[in-house]
């Protein structure tokens, strides 16, 4: 969950991509009834119980109560987490009877591959129904109230908070980080402390330091993270949970050098902690332009890449950097580029995005079953250069 603000003048750039993204977000088929349950495996000999998300696109990891004294779930296949290899496909990219596969198979696979997507489709778009708070699987972690939320900060130095069921922006504070003078915030991620992680470009567009500030009064402290390992000067950034529940976390960042954090291509990495320590995954596959990243609590990176052709919304392999599904979004919509951030809440993307010709920022919201983009607030007042949302936010909608 991270987004830029674009260095100079010479950063608002023309949407140049390379290809237009074959994608069918409302093509998918339901393969059970949503809330429907089914008996599950946890292990050899013990059942759980799992149910069909709320779109219907498949069933939910299997909710085995804390088998062998352990607080989540111990599958004994790949059932529990989506299989890269062979999840449902929103694209609709397969030319066998295996239509919903995330990453298309071979036709000798496809028949095989029928029976296993059904449980291999492990929360692709909905948390588990009914349950809003991620920490619901490991009672040894509580999520706070705080942790629940999406952060925004602006170019202003302003941290909010975003709550999306009241489309709501209300200000947390102003950073006080010990930065040069003319550093800026650029982007942020927030862990399930609900401690906001907010990197900062220099006066002249370069990668600066990276701070921890509060999601309470935007207090701020330096951290020892050391700007530009492995050509990440800038990035965007996103905290992802494994697996719903998980108190541990990865930090996934996209990025590159300065100069080419607009126009050229840009890699994923990750962070380690607490050395804050990068490592480069790959490189990413969409075309011109670093993404910002925001993640789940079961196991998702996606990333809002406002220059490729038409701009698109895209999940990532945390494996490989490789693109596995895209939305693509109305080119009219975002064009002319300035300033952009990104979330995932309750099943759905939240976009602030700025363009420059525009005031402020302005707050669209994707859809994530339909594929659907509509502006939910048209004036936020800030120039929004970095959002953030913890693993511990609903990745459904909460029910009132």
């Amino acid at each position: 969950m991270k987004r830029v603000l674009l260095l100079t003048s010479t950063a608002l750039m023309a949407l140049v991509g390379c290809s237009t993204p074959s994608t069918n977000p409302g093509g998918l088929a339901q393969v059970c009834a949503p809330g429907a349950t089914q008996l599950c495996w946890c292990a050899p000999g013990a059942q759980g119980v799992q149910s069909c998300f709320g779109t219907g696109f498949g069933w939910a990891a299997c909710q085995c109560g804390g088998l062998d004294g352990q607080g989540g779930d111990l599958p004994v296949d790949d059932a529990a987490v989506a299989d890269e290899q062979d999840a449902p496909d929103p694209n609709g990219t397969d030319a066998s009877a295996d239509a919903v596969d995330v990453v298309a198979d071979s036709a000798t696979d496809a028949a095989a591959d029928a029976d296993d997507d059904a449980a291999d489709w492990a929360g692709y778009f909905d948390d588990v129904p009914d349950t809003t708070d991620a920490s619901d699987a490991n009672p040894a972690f509580e999520c706070s109230e705080r942790s629940k939320l999406v952060y925004v900060v602006s170019a202003e130095k302003v941290l909010l908070s975003f709550q999306p069921a009241d489309k709501e922006l209300k200000v947390v504070g102003t950073l006080n980080c010990p930065a040069p003078a003319g550093d800026t915030p650029f982007a942020m991620g927030v862990d399930r402390n609900a401690d906001a992680w907010v990197l900062y470009q220099s006066s002249i567009g370069q990668g600066g330091s990276l701070y921890k500030v509060s999601t309470l009064d935007a207090s701020c402290e330096a951290t020892a993270f050391q700007p530009g390992q492995k050509g990440f000067e800038l990035f965007g950034m996103a905290f992802v949970s494994q697996n719903q529940g998980l108190q541990d976390e990865t930090l996934y960042i996209a990025g590159a050098p300065a100069g080419q954090f607009s126009s050229g291509t840009g890699s994923l990495g990750k962070v380690s902690f607490p050395d804050l320590t990068v490592t480069k995954i790959g490189s990413l596959n969409s075309g011109p332009g670093s993404p910002d990243l925001t993640g789940n609590g079961v196991g998702q990176l996606w990333a809002f890449f406002p220059s490729t052709s038409p701009p698109s919304v895209r999940k990532l392999n945390v494996q490989t950097a490789a693109t596995d599904f895209t939305f693509p979004l109305p080119a009219q919509s975002f064009s002319g580029v300035q300033a952009w951030a990104f979330a995932w809440w309750g099943g759905d993307f939240y976009l602030f995005f700025k363009s420059g010709f525009d005031g402020s920022s302005a707050v669209w919201k994707l859809a994530s079953d339909t594929g659907e983009v509509s502006k939910v607030i048209a004036n936020s007042g800030y120039t929004l250069v970095g959002a953030g949302v913890s693993s511990c936010a609903p990745n459904s909608q909460p029910t009132p």
